[in-house]
Parts: structure tokens; sequence; C-alpha cells
């Protein structure tokens, strides 16, 4: 799975991929068995994140606000059908925080750009970092589902959150802001189904 997202940023982002392989490297050797697939579900948030400066880019050139409601009552109820096919619920407060985070990281670039001007760089069209973050969506729910046992594991979460702060470093996000998006991945469960496939 982490190997797609390579390839896949790769295609635009060589940089990226590099230091998002880096990072794949040190969480082989450095977490713990029983956290490993958490820890995926860190790295693929990461690297979902990690592409909102050049969502930033593509919207400072082309003028359109950061906020979009349409799109984002779309990715939340995509994302809230997508889970319910993979046995989950209760992620509409995960999308939601990753929503807030991705505004926030645009939001500071903006103004610092605003304040220092854009180096002139590569811009990737808007339509382009859409499809990429929409599979990434498919990926991290996918890896949710892997490492929901983990998550649920009472005794696990001060490790976890030490884990996900060390992975999800996207930006000048403060500790407090990455932590919305770790309590909110708290709160998702798998739906119970009765044996003849319905739900509970």
């Amino acid at each position: 799975m982490i190997l797609f997202v390579l390839v896949t940023l790769f295609a635009f982002s060589p940089k990226a991929a590099v230091a998002t392989t880096a990072t794949s490297t040190t969480r082989v050797t450095t977490v713990a068995p029983e956290l490993r697939p958490a820890d995926e579900l860190f790295v693929l948030l990461n690297c979902r994140a990690s592409l909102m400066r050049a969502v930033a880019i593509a919207m400072w050139r082309s003028g359109q606000p950061i906020e979009d409601l349409k799109r984002e009552a779309q990715v939340v109820e995509r994302t809230k059908s997508a889970a319910s096919r993979e046995g989950l619920n209760n992620v509409t407060a995960t999308t939601r925080a990753q929503i807030q985070l991705a505004k926030l990281i645009q939001t500071r670039w903006h103004r610092r750009w605003a304040r220092e001007g854009l180096a002139d760089e590569y811009s990737i069209s808007l339509n382009v970092l859409r499809a990429r973050l929409d599979m990434l969506d498919a990926q991290i729910l996918s890896s949710f589902k892997e490492s929901l046992p983990t998550l649920r594991e009472n005794a696990l979460h001060s490790r976890l959150k030490t884990v996900f702060l060390r992975r999800f470093r996207v930006g000048d996000l403060r500790d407090e802001e990455r932590l919305l998006l770790f309590n909110a991945l708290l709160q998702v469960r798998q739906t119970l189904r009765d044996n003849d496939g319905s739900k509970r």
C-alpha cells in the first residue's frame, strides 16, 4: 500500500517521494510490531496532508478561495459511504478534522505568500491534485480497517499518540491542532453485523 502511494506521489513530487520513503523506512525499524498497523495509517495521513502546499499553490495562482463548502460536503459524504462499505462508522469527525487541518495549512501558506511572495515554481492542476487526494482517501480507509483493532486498544493510546505526533509533521501545525485528528481517529468504530450480514 505504501509503495503505491510513493509511486503516485513521485509522478509529480520527487522530493516528497524521497522524504516519505525515508519516513516509511524509519517506521519499519523503530515502531513496535503492535503499533505498525496504526503507524501505516499515520504515514498515509501525512502523505495526504503533504499535498496541501501544492493545493495551496494551485488555489493561489487561480484565485480560488481555500474554503469550498460544496467540495467539502462531497468529500464527507463520499468518505462516509465508502467507510460504510468497509464496515466502518463514525468517520465523519476524522474527515472533518482532515479538512480543518488542510485549510489551516493552506491558509498559513497564503498568508506567507501575501507577505513574501510566491517563488516561481511548478504548479500542479487542482483537478490532478484532487484525483491524487481521492486515491489516498481510498487507501486511508483500507488502512483504517486494518489498524482499527490497534486504535481501539486503550492501553496503547499514549504510545500511539507519540507515534502519531512523530509521523504527522506537515506544515507548522501546533501539537494541539494535530491532536484534533488523532482524537478523531479514536472515535471510529467497526460496524457490528448479525450472522445474516445485516447491521446491528
